[in-house]
């Protein structure tokens, strides 16, 4: 039923400069006007109506350490994916520290949420982190977040080693037949469960090209030695590791943490003037190399993870667990070997 407010006048009349209308002839035997509706009576026990809002699904998301180029890359895309879901997201970045993990799962407990994303980087530290948010439903990322963990959402690990040590392997057998000085991994062991598969894949996929690798010629730098800061640290000791190869001429590096590393190590190289002596694989493909894969001859390639798609799939999985809804406990991303001549079918310029 449709109110329509009138204009009240006082003793004269309003004047119109507008033509009157012509007067309608009146309707034979017209119904007399409708008595006035009586008022409607106060909804005193009436319920209030609910605050806009108070529906909305709340999210966590704990991030390893947006300072890396590939985890900003996640964060900026969850979120987006939450923005789009019309979803709340609370978050909070640990800086690659297992203490700032906690500091910020005691901050997200009392923020009302209703799942969480959770990427810090120390299985370890799991349960501490999960029970002082809650224990509330969580899709982890990349590394096991247990007991609270519903949803694994990552790399398939030995996989992704695999492709990049193909890809090395392939670039050492047609550059140099195989014959090199020097294989290096640039690893993270405090994170097994990653650093295990795709060491260990890197180094399955390079040996189904090149042979297995002479312990002799094998090196591993642990990047997270020293601290948090993985380029500063791989810098640090990849300078360290040249001066004990003052004769290697075909040092190849690969790098199952990410593709900070390996910039740091040709950073090194280029210091110490042994630019040319160095080639690097990469974990990622972060846009923030992408320059380097297309343009940098040292840069072999990289496995890439695309990090633009996890928003896309941990939102919609932590939304179903917010509401109770069943999801797969493992969900892996594709991977694909990116070099200079296929990275324009990916990332276009």
């Amino acid at each position: 039923m449709a109110l329509v407010a009138g204009a009240c006048a006082d003793d004269e009349e309003a004047v119109s400069t507008a033509p009157a209308p012509a007067a309608e002839p009146a309707a034979p035997d017209a119904a007399p006007p409708p008595e006035p509706a009586e008022p409607a009576e106060p909804m005193d026990d009436a319920e209030p109506a609910a605050p806009a809002g108070d529906d909305v699904i709340r999210l966590g998301y704990i991030s390893g350490g947006d300072a890396d180029p590939f985890v900003l890359i996640v964060t900026e895309s969850i979120r987006e994916e939450a923005a789009k879901a019309g979803v709340e997201l609370a978050e909070c970045d640990s800086n690659f520290s297992a203490e700032e993990a906690l500091e910020c799962a005691r901050t997200l407990a009392v923020q009302d949420l209703d799942s969480m994303i959770n990427w810090q980087f120390f299985p370890d530290s799991a349960p501490e982190i999960c029970e002082a948010y809650g224990n509330l439903p969580t899709v982890a990322l990349d590394t096991d977040e247990k007991p609270c963990q519903r949803v694994w959402i990552g790399a398939n690990n030995h996989f992704a080693g695999v492709v990049s040590g193909r890809g090395l392997g392939n670039f050492a057998q047609s550059e140099f037949g195989c014959n090199y000085d020097a294989y290096v991994s640039l690893d993270i062991p405090s994170i097994p469960a990653v650093n295990g598969p795709r060491a260990g894949g890197s180094k399955d996929g390079f040996e189904e090209v090149c042979g297995p690798v002479p312990d002799d010629k094998y090196f591993s730098i642990d990047t997270l030695s020293g601290g948090g800061d993985q380029p500063e640290n791989t810098r640090r000791q990849f300078t360290d590791l040249l001066t004990t190869l003052p004769t290697a001429e075909v040092i190849l590096v690969i790098s199952p943490s990410g593709d900070s590393m390996p910039g740091a190590a040709l950073a090194a190289a280029e210091v110490a003037g042994r630019e040319g002596h160095v080639w690097v694989v990469g974990h990622g493909a972060d846009g923030s190399i992408l320059d380097e894969i297309r343009n940098n001859p040292y840069w072999v390639g990289d496995v890439a993870y695309f990090p633009e798609s996890y928003g896309s799939i941990a939102v919609p999985a932590a939304i179903a667990l917010a509401k109770g809804e069943p999801v797969d406990e493992e969900i892996l991303i594709d991977h694909v070997f990116i070099d200079k001549t296929n990275i324009d079918d990916y990332y276009p310029e």
